[in-house]
């Protein structure tokens, strides 16, 4: 280790997630932003994607259970959660003060007891809020909590502040949205190499999410199957994601949608593509990108990678995906069943040029992001 490194300041990172969907993309680019400033030290629930992509950025990765705030129907979880919660405490209180730990960092909103170890031990605290709770009485504890706390917080979107601090006037919450770049055509594998074959003039519909009952996939299914019946061009919807791991709801959610495809036989024109790392390379075989959130969508990483590459877009509205569309001057599309049709008779497009409006470069969020840590940490 060099004389450079050992002078640098110890930064503890909490994710609640170890696959690579938005939240874990996201503490991805975090890493990569501020690894020369700090010696860096990742917390994971379970082994997964993100564990070996931080082991190939020579990030040090504890595997630990965490006590992750949600909704779950195992009476199970309630049993079990407020003593991981002082398991945790506890634990990485001890390491915190024995390792000499400079900084404590949360990755999302469902982590709270972070916030915890940072009042006890008087460290520093910066707490990433990347959504919000959906019962309001939570995010004032959630939010109670940052204040007892001290935290600074970083809100990934202005909905999400709007959210947990209406009257916050940028006194503890700053907004720092996430940076994307344009990946490079050859980046990633196609879905044809991966064995998912397409045909060469089906028009090529994507949701890409993790299945939960707030993404709406069950309700696009069923659109989608009225859609094709009205028109004669063959056209197929790939389901992009998976259920998150001890989800409960979302597993229930996925069976009514594989046996809503079953009973109508559509197995070749819905396809479960799965859990993918590498969403912009799948983006590059869709003609329509579809959103059909059932809720107001704290932010939408997926989108605004969809909005980057100038893919067609059809989409339930909601706050947060209102405000990324502001900074996008093109044309999307309100999702209903007419505009489906539509979509399907359009047909195949020559692909359009990407772009990124210069609050979404990877350049302005780094250096917004260390200019907040050499603030804040």
């Amino acid at each position: 280790m060099s004389h450079e490194s050992c002078k640098m300041k110890k930064i503890l990172i909490f994710s609640s997630g170890s696959e690579l969907y938005g939240s874990e993309r996201g503490l991805l680019s975090l890493v990569d932003a501020i690894k020369d400033l700090y010696r860096v030290t990742v917390v994971l629930p379970r082994r997964g994607l993100l564990q070996d992509c931080l082991e190939r950025r020579g990030i040090p990765v504890m595997i630990f259970p965490l006590s992750i705030l949600t909704l779950s129907l195992s009476p199970l979880y309630y049993l079990l959660m407020p003593f991981l919660f002082l398991l945790n405490v506890a634990f990485f209180g001890s390491y915190a003060a024995l390792k000499k730990v400079d900084l404590l960092y949360t990755n999302n909103l469902l982590l709270v007891f972070p916030s915890v170890i940072a009042m006890l031990l008087g460290k520093k605290h910066i707490w990433y809020m990347r959504e919000f709770f959906p019962v309001s009485g939570v995010n004032q504890w959630l939010v109670g909590m940052a204040r007892a706390s001290r935290s600074a917080v970083i809100c990934m979107s202005q909905n999400i502040k709007d959210v947990l601090f209406p009257r916050d006037e940028g006194k503890q919450a700053a907004v720092i949205y996430e940076g994307v770049t344009v990946p490079s055509p050859e980046s990633g594998s196609s879905l044809q190499e991966e064995r998912c074959q397409l045909p060469a003039d089906a028009v090529v519909f994507a949701v890409v999410s993790r299945i939960h009952p707030s993404k709406g996939q069950l309700e696009l299914v069923k659109m989608m199957c009225e859609a094709s019946k009205a028109s004669p061009r063959k056209s197929i919807l790939l389901i992009v994601g998976d259920v998150s791991p001890y989800d409960f709801r979302g597993m229930n959610y996925k069976r009514k949608i594989e046996r809503y495809v079953r009973l109508r036989g559509m197995e070749k024109a819905i396809l479960f593509c799965g859990f993918r790392k590498n969403i912009p390379a799948i983006l590059n075989n869709v003609d329509v990108c579809v959103f059909p959130f059932q809720r107001n969508e704290p932010f939408g990483l997926a989108l605004l990678e969809a909005l980057v590459l100038s893919k067609r877009v059809l989409i339930t509205m909601n706050p947060g995906s209102r405000e990324i569309l502001s900074y996008f001057d093109r044309k999307y599309r309100e999702l209903s069943l007419p505009s489906l049709e539509e979509e399907i008779a359009i047909g195949k497009l020559p692909p359009a040029v990407p772009f990124i409006p210069e609050v979404f470069q990877y350049k302005n969020y780094k250096q917004s992001i260390r200019s907040f840590f050499e603030r804040e940490g």
